[in-house]
């Protein structure tokens, strides 16, 4: 029998069009029970995939920044209690005003456009404390050869 609930999991698949997927799910979750950071900034929040891990595995507090906050994350903020998560609502590019903590991991899942990533990267290294984690996940998109229609309506809606 585990020591740890992962039946949040299930809810996740082993492919996906833009959140991370069962496999990433489980290895940040298993990241953030091993480093234990106390603030968390994820940029790109999009349906709450990773905001839920962070929940899960524990972290105290967490800043979520997207372009658009989706009704999903505003329904994750709602369960897991208001306390614990700050929504901002912003393009990615600006600096984010930390108000409670500087983040000790950041995860990325924005743009997938290098001078944003650069931008978001240039903002954050004078501020971020030292030996912080900084993860960018699927910072491109798929090679042309690879694009399907569900992926071409997926960057179109995205």
């Amino acid at each position: 029998m585990s020591k740890y609930n992962l039946d949040f999991l299930n809810s996740y698949n082993d492919h996906t069009l833009g959140p991370i997927s069962d496999d990433e799910a489980l290895f940040l979750f298993g990241l953030s029970k091993m480093v234990r950071p106390q603030v968390v900034l994820e940029v790109g929040s999009l349906i709450g995939q990773s905001l839920r891990v962070w929940m899960e595995s524990g972290v105290p507090f967490v800043y979520a920044v997207d372009c658009v906050i989706s009704n999903e994350v505003k329904e994750i903020r709602r369960a897991k209690g208001s306390n614990r998560i700050e929504l901002i609502e912003q393009d990615m590019k600006a600096p984010v005003e930390f108000t409670r903590g500087v983040p000790d991991l950041v995860f990325v899942d924005a743009s997938h456009e290098l001078p944003d990533n650069i931008q978001l990267v240039k903002n954050l290294l004078p501020v971020l404390k030292p030996g912080a984690l900084f993860i960018l996940h699927d910072t491109g998109h798929w090679a042309d050869k690879d694009m399907t229609d569900d992926r071409h309506l997926f960057i179109k809606h995205y």
